[in-house]
């Protein structure tokens, strides 16, 4: 019973608007902590654009440093976040402004209560204050509510118990501020705590978040950008294409055209030009399509085929096996996209690309942006010099510590500064040219009847 209050708060109506999909030339700034800082989730989001609209350019901007807070946004704004001229911002914040070294004690005495209400209240002055910034600055906002912390799984970390609260009451601040404003809001608290809880009643170590309770792992990630997307109400299709064998026609063609095409009872002939290639689910993230419906609901690449024969019947596209079928399944319809399909392997190709790009933007260019700029790590409010004065704080660190080995990554990466922000936008290219759908020979032919 002690959810019910936030599980009430997620079900009231909204006075916000809904998140719109991105639009040809937007630059998305994600604004965020250590989990935008990781671009996991960001580039799961970046993938699903690349490869579903690949007519559209949508540069994704990486705007988060782990640790950081609202006031740590603020601190950054004009040096991090306005001067990459967003079209739109997206801020997911509350973790760490919760301060969560305030809970888990029990019971928490007058003094620690005051705290965690003085917590809660600078996140909301602040996230309210930088919303009115980037409004300003004329770059809409759309707020998204904390991944939840995860207190309930039986896991070898104990529990800092009330900090998934708290982040609830983060998450009514977020609604509060996004209905005054009309700002849209991606809903990530409600359904991915919701979702722990469910998995927890069969299985008590289960999680969606990952063993230290805060960051999501790959799974959790493609959780967060499922939900993303459905806020967007991302379309589900891929393509459709429907053929009557018997009729010898195509009786739909949805986001594709059908070339060529032959039909009889017992095979089926086409050349088919998609607009769009199927999501490629990374291995690392599967995990999340058992807990959400990703493929039914942003991934279906339909075929369907009427009038066949009864018995089996073989697919081939450009020659190669994906798989043999029933003329029952093939008449209800097929969903290609997690198959093993020559446009599946394209799709895998960007992929890689976007794992690159990640790699690059989140462990180089945004460390970089973390020890020059981030206040609360340097202890400076004003980005720091390279190399002398991050050297000098270097000195200043054990060996061991945290922020030595940040810096020592720094002072690595550094001096390749221009040549990494160089890839970069010659990755963007790269997944542009290899995100484009080419015609493809698709071959249905008869096999042994059941």
């Amino acid at each position: 019973m002690k959810w019910l209050p936030w599980l009430l708060l997620w079900a009231l109506p909204l006075l916000s608007r809904a998140a719109p999909l991105f639009r040809d030339g937007e630059r998305w700034l994600a604004v965020g902590d250590s989990i935008t800082h990781n671009g996991e989730y960001t580039a799961w989001i970046y993938l699903y654009y690349a490869t579903r609209f690949p007519d559209t350019r949508v540069e994704v901007q990486n705007g988060g440093i782990a640790g950081d807070t609202v006031a740590g946004a603020l601190l950054r704004y004009e040096h991090d976040l306005r001067d990459r001229q967003p079209t739109v911002a997206t801020i997911l914040l509350g973790m760490n402004d919760v301060q969560r070294r305030l809970y888990g004690e029990q019971p928490p005495t007058p003094a620690l209560l005051a705290a965690r209400a003085g917590a809660l209240a600078r996140y909301e002055t602040g996230l309210a204050e930088l919303v009115r910034r980037f409004k300003a600055d004329d770059i809409p906002v759309i707020l998204m509510t904390p991944s939840p912390y995860d207190e309930t799984a039986r896991l070898p970390s104990l529990p800092q118990t009330g900090v998934n609260e708290a982040l609830a009451a983060c998450s009514g601040t977020i609604r509060r501020l996004a209905g005054k404003e009309r700002l849209a809001v991606i809903d990530l608290h409600g359904p991915m705590t919701e979702l722990g809880l469910r998995l927890q009643t069969a299985e008590e170590s289960a999680t969606i978040i990952g063993p230290d309770r805060i960051h999501p792992k790959g799974p959790g990630h493609l959780v967060i950008a499922y939900f993303f997307l459905k806020a967007q109400g991302a379309p589900a299709l891929v393509s459709r294409v429907e053929l009557d064998a018997h009729g010898g026609r195509v009786t739909g063609a949805v986001k594709a055209e059908v070339r060529h095409w032959q039909a009889t009872p017992e095979k089926v002939k086409f050349d088919l030009l998609a607009d769009a290639l199927p999501f490629p689910v990374p291995e690392e993230a599967r995990e999340a399509l058992k807990w959400v419906p990703f493929m039914d609901d942003l991934n279906r690449e339909e075929l369907q085929v009427r009038g066949l024969e009864r018995g089996t019947y073989e697919l081939r596209i450009d020659e190669e096996p994906v798989g043999v079928f029933s003329s029952g399944e093939l008449a209800r319809g097929i969903n290609l996209a997690d198959r093993a399909t020559p446009q599946r392997k394209q799709a895998g190709e960007v992929l890689d690309q976007v794992r690159e790009w990640r790699r690059l933007t989140a462990f180089h260019e945004r460390l970089m942006v973390q020890v020059e700029r981030m206040a609360p790590l340097n202890g400076l409010q004003r980005p720091v010099e390279y190399p002398e004065a991050a050297r000098r704080l270097a000195a200043a660190e054990t060996p061991e510590g945290y922020r030595a080995r940040l810096i020592a990554r720094y002072l690595k990466a550094k001096p390749q500064e221009k040549e990494i922000h160089e890839k970069v936008q010659r990755l963007r290219e790269t997944i542009r040219r290899l995100a484009r759908p080419k015609e493809r020979r698709y071959r249905l032919l008869r096999r042994d009847p059941p």
